[in-house]
């Protein structure tokens, strides 16, 4: 076969790929950084919905130790009621007796025990009470912070699946995943 018949192919290596065009990278990364996002979404969102849970269990703890509270507080109103019903009694004996009427240590110390346990009482059920609403509160603004964390992470993969994204969109959208992935990842860490 004659050497100058193919000329032009004689110069090039058989074995060289064809050129990588820019636009397939671009999509490539894009694919990439969108199933990033996507990943973290849905990992954001199971987080939200697990705190919602723990809002959810956390109220009805608050519920049940107002409920206890109220009881309490029923029950010392209650132990106040009687101890007043007791002194008036006793009063009004004293007014029968029209004489000398003599209270004995054991009473005004069963008295003050009363008074004394009745106060307690009310005191722990108020302390519980507001352990129960910070704890809900807490769990209000961890769920509030997987909510927006999940917002972030769904905003950017919207951009990538924008048509046609330009590589400064994949690169937007690189860097905002990184930094919600970041802001979430330290929310989390700071999460008791």
């Amino acid at each position: 076969m004659p050497d100058d018949v193919n000329d032009d192919t004689a110069g090039a290596p058989a074995s060289q790929p064809p050129p990588i065009r820019r636009r397939n990278v671009s999509r490539t990364i894009a694919w990439i950084v969108a199933g990033v996002a996507v990943a973290a979404a849905v990992g954001l969102g199971l987080w939200a919905a697990l705190l919602h849970d723990d809002l959810n269990e956390s109220q009805a703890q608050v519920e049940a130790q107002q409920a206890a509270a109220e009881e309490a507080s029923a029950a010392a109103a209650s132990r106040t009621a009687a101890a007043k019903e007791r002194g008036q009694t006793a009063l009004s004996k004293i007014e029968e007796i029209e004489g000398v009427f003599v209270v004995t240590e054991d009473d005004v110390a069963e008295a003050e025990q009363a008074a004394a346990e009745a106060e307690t009482a009310a005191n722990d059920a108020r302390t519980a009470v507001e352990q129960a609403r910070a704890e809900r509160d807490q769990a209000r603004a961890e769920a509030q912070q997987a909510r927006l964390c999940a917002r972030g992470s769904l905003d950017a993969a919207h951009t990538l699946f924008e048509e046609d994204p330009s590589g400064e969109d994949v690169e937007n959208a690189a860097g905002t995943v990184e930094t919600v992935s970041s802001t979430c990842a330290e929310s989390l860490s700071a999460t008791p």
